[in-house]
């Protein structure tokens, strides 16, 4: 937990209209409205007794990191690992960041499990395991977490989903010149599936006709 010393004040940085970042000689930077910065008596190369700054991280930051949050999982779902990202860009410690995601987990408000089935629900009928996978890493969610969910769903079949995408695409390999041909190959690898099959998959359009 936060050691509640004496707090001192190397700059004041403007955010915005409404909000303050306070940068601390040794200590990492809050933020804090500007009525708070009044209320507090706050100004460079002032000192923040330990009792004011107890009050700031154990009162006023929690409940706005949780009230921040909530606001931000109105509009849509996140994992543990992108609300940490939003609430460290707004600034607030590390401690109530951690006691923020254990309160969102508790109350279900945040579950990567959750998270990772309503994606592969959506996702799992166009992308290749490769690119769900990928997508799935980059949200920060666990790998056994993601394992766990990609061993329930129903493995699609990649083939079908590469042919059902040059359908999509009105592609026909003889019909195309190497520009447009290579142009295919790259998307299809884009979405995770393999040289070898986007291949295979690509010349198998000949002599279809072009619709």
């Amino acid at each position: 937990m936060h050691k509640y010393h004496t707090g001192y004040v190397r700059e004041l940085i403007h955010v915005g209209k409404k909000k303050i970042k306070i940068v601390f000689e040794g200590e990492a930077p809050i933020c804090l409205y500007r009525g708070e910065v009044r209320q507090f008596d706050i100004a460079v190369d002032c000192e923040i007794a330990p009792e004011t700054m107890e009050q700031i991280y154990t009162e006023v930051l929690p409940k706005r990191a949780k009230s921040r949050a909530l606001h931000l999982l109105e509009k849509k779902d996140y994992t543990c690992f992108q609300m940490k990202k939003k609430l460290r860009e707004g600034c607030y410690p590390e401690e109530v960041i951690s006691d923020t995601i254990s309160y969102l987990q508790a109350h279900c408000f945040l579950d990567d499990a959750r998270y990772a089935e309503n994606y592969l629900r959506v996702h799992g009928a166009t992308d290749s395991r490769r690119k769900l996978q990928q997508k799935l890493t980059e949200r920060g969610i666990p790998r056994d977490i993601i394992a766990a969910q990609m061993e329930e769903m129903e493995a699609p079949c990649e083939r079908e989903q590469v042919e059902h995408l040059l359908e999509k695409k009105r592609y026909h390999h003889d019909a195309a010149d190497r520009k447009a041909q290579d142009k295919m190959l790259r998307f299809l690898m884009a979405r995770g599936y393999a040289f070898n099959l986007a291949m295979e998959c690509m010349k198998a359009t000949e002599n279809k006709g072009i619709l």
